[in-house]
């Protein structure tokens, strides 16, 4: 049941919307960093049909305070706080947003913030330690953590998707629309996993001349007619711009994507240990497939000249040799060959690249594993021979084909289990899948898991990869 409820938050967290390019061949992948669907709603549109959510019964949460301007939130905290409890669950409350219709952007006025500020507080009252609620500085806070900031909260439709990253289940979001005489504010509960109504939205305008309406409006909006702005919260175009690093895009998507095969993988990993394969780049396929074929002719002909009766010494002298169609004045020279192209792909960009990328994705897979019980063969172990595997030969493997001499191989190192990787191009950006099959027969254990790299980074990436 634990495996269960880790697995369902990871799930979430990898935000599986069903969003993203898919190839035709390939089988439903989830997916990570992939963004939903979900067009931003405008100021004036209505504001949804309530949908009674199903809420398991819990002991009664005490009401929070009413009898103020924003006694009209009371239902939506109360159903808030009782699901919250109930479930365990992490809600993210953010602040209201208005539609500037000059600047075609969304904002934070001081008033949407002190609502956020508000129902945050009323939320913690309310569900005590039985629920967890972010507040929008926690929010910012953590945002940073996910290589994101309020720079990319720029709609409704952006906080979702934040939101997800954050590995919340619920988001609590506001709009504040103005007419001449009266400010409407509404807020909602939002099932982030899927977009759907959570809680029912509340509703309220105050309209000058009346009770609360003239202080309210007043504190969205001067008698000069501007827009008193968040101090603390200024998003989209108005937020401190800060570039997210590809470093920690890549290390935020290879951590959840290896979290969530090892946690789906469960008891399948125990039983040996796991073979982590180098990540395939798209411009390596027919580098490392020459590579990889020098070297096994070599390796071949050595084994022909042993049987011969020549010790390696020996046999590295014999020649001239003809290997793959060219001729070497001994085969100590293929030899060498092999080695220059092993250095070139260590050095090219490309090859550090991919370096990178199956370094980082080991060391998730020690560092989880170690927790979960799951032994992983040291990357050093595996290095030499695996990464030259080329991307043809990975496919043939995913295929169901491997053949008896590389098995034989990773059952010398003791693997079990094999985890698949590779970087596609995507559309205009890049996606990596990961898997892990068992070796024996090459069925599933875990996986596919997709993880969309947005196109921003894509340029930056390319850089290191040979076109």
């Amino acid at each position: 049941m634990k495996t269960a409820a880790l697995l369902s938050v990871i799930s979430l967290m990898l935000g599986l919307t069903g969003c993203g390019p898919e190839r035709a061949h390939a089988p439903p992948l989830k997916e990570i960093g992939a963004k939903p669907a979900l067009p931003p709603p405008q100021p004036e549109s209505p504001p949804p049909q309530p949908v009674t959510p199903a809420v398991t019964a819990v002991a009664p949460v005490a009401p929070p305070a009413a009898g103020s301007e924003y006694g009209f939130l009371d239902p939506l905290v109360k159903k808030a706080a009782e699901s919250l409890a109930s479930q365990q669950a992490v809600a993210v409350v953010l602040p209201a947003f208005h539609f500037n219709a000059l600047f075609q952007r969304f904002e934070v006025s001081q008033l949407g913030e002190d609502l956020a500020d508000e129902i945050h507080r009323r939320l913690k009252e309310a569900a005590g330690d039985r629920g967890g609620a972010l507040s929008p500085e926690q929010f910012k806070i953590q945002l940073k953590s996910t290589n994101r900031s309020l720079a990319d909260l720029e709609s409704p439709a952006a906080a979702l998707q934040l939101a997800a990253r954050l590995g919340a289940r619920y988001l609590l979001r506001g709009a504040i629309r103005d007419a001449p005489d009266a400010v409407t504010i509404q807020y909602e509960g939002i099932d982030v996993s899927d977009a759907s109504a959570w809680i029912p939205p509340a509703q309220k305008t105050f309209r000058l001349g009346e009770p609360f309406g003239e202080a309210t409006f007043r504190r969205f909006k001067s008698a000069s007619g501007q827009v008193a702005l968040a101090s603390g919260f200024r998003i989209g175009a108005l937020a401190d711009p800060e570039k997210p690093a590809l470093q920690r895009e890549l290390q935020w998507i290879i951590s959840l994507a290896v979290d969530g095969l090892i946690v789906e993988g469960g008891a399948n990993l125990k039983e040996g240990q796991l073979a982590v394969l180098p990540t395939q780049v798209p411009s390596q396929i027919s580098f490392q497939k020459q590579m990889l074929a020098l070297r096994r002719a070599v390796a071949a002909e050595k084994e022909r000249l042993a049987k011969a009766g020549f010790d390696e010494a020996k046999a590295l002298e014999q020649g001239p040799v003809r290997i793959l169609g060219r001729t070497y004045g001994r085969l100590r020279d293929a030899e060498n060959a092999v080695r220059e192209l092993e250095a070139e792909n260590t050095l090219s960009e490309t090859g550090e690249l991919r370096s990178t990328l199956s370094r980082i994705i080991f060391d998730r897979a020690e560092a989880l594993g170690e927790k979960a019980g799951v032994e992983v063969i040291p990357h050093d172990q595996l290095v030499n021979e695996v990464m030259a595997f080329s991307r043809e030969e990975l496919e043939k493997i995913k295929d169901g084909v491997l053949d008896e001499k590389t098995k034989e191989y990773f059952q010398t190192k003791g693997a079990k289990t094999l985890l698949f990787n590779e970087l596609i191009e995507s559309g205009d950006s890049f996606e990596f899948v990961f898997q892990i099959r068992r070796l024996d027969n090459l069925k599933k254990v875990a996986g596919p898991l997709r993880g969309y790299l947005e196109p921003r980074f894509a340029e930056e990436l390319r850089q290191f990869m040979k076109k």
